[in-house]
């Protein structure tokens, strides 16, 4: 949600609806600010919806739906509240009809056989530090897992110019991770990438910038 400030907005102002209309406030003012404030997360929500995630699914990985209704849901229900109190039925069916339109992207955000939403948000990760260290978007990118406690791996990652960033991922879900993020998985005793880890004061500070 840390993207979606636009969104949270629009909320703000529709919950401010609701209470202005609880305190009686004239229906020409509380009906405008509804519709602002209903089509600020619709807007949002649909460039959430479309956004590219920086992400190519290869074949036979399915992708979870960003979950847009989670704010055009709630939008919906304290338009359709606010319109109900000042009267104005049009308002109320357009808030509905949003309601509404919110459910699949409340319940089916995960179509079947769809990989869990963390293994997208690590593989995310993963290509912002590769492109920030002048990856491009489809070009694969080096890596290794290494078990890490009871059912967990450390996810390395070494990008051209010799930076490199981990993350701990479930183990079972290091390969899918590598396949979204284009990395090649190598050995983790492999010398020559051993070679390629960069160490010392610079790297670490452009490392923890762009990670």
């Amino acid at each position: 949600m840390g993207d979606r400030v636009l969104g949270i907005v629009g909320l703000v102002i529709l919950g401010g609806t609701v209470v202005w209309a609880i305190a009686g406030g004239d229906p020409e003012p509380v009906g405008a600010l509804l519709i602002i404030g209903l089509g600020v997360v619709i807007a949002d929500a649909v460039v959430w919806r479309f956004a590219d995630r920086g992400l190519d699914a290869p074949d036979g990985v399915t992708l979870p739906s960003p979950p847009w209704g989670l704010l055009v849901g709630p939008a919906g229900g304290l338009g359709l509240a606010a319109a109900v109190l000042i009267g104005v039925p049009l308002l109320a069916v357009v808030s509905a009809i949003a309601l509404v339109a919110a459910l699949p992207g409340l319940y089916a955000r995960f179509p079947a056989g769809a990989v869990p939403l963390r293994v997208v948000r690590h593989a995310q990760r993963v290509r912002r530090f590769a492109e920030a260290h002048g990856v491009s978007r489809r070009q694969p990118i080096p890596g290794y897992v290494t078990p890490l406690g009871e059912g967990g791996a450390r996810f390395v990652v070494v990008a051209p110019d010799r930076a490199w960033a981990g993350l701990v991922v479930h183990q079972d879900e290091a390969e899918l991770v590598a396949k979204l993020a284009s990395v090649e998985l190598r050995d983790r005793m492999s010398p020559e990438l051993g070679r390629q880890l960069a160490t010392g004061r610079r790297y670490w500070e452009t490392m923890i910038q762009s990670w």
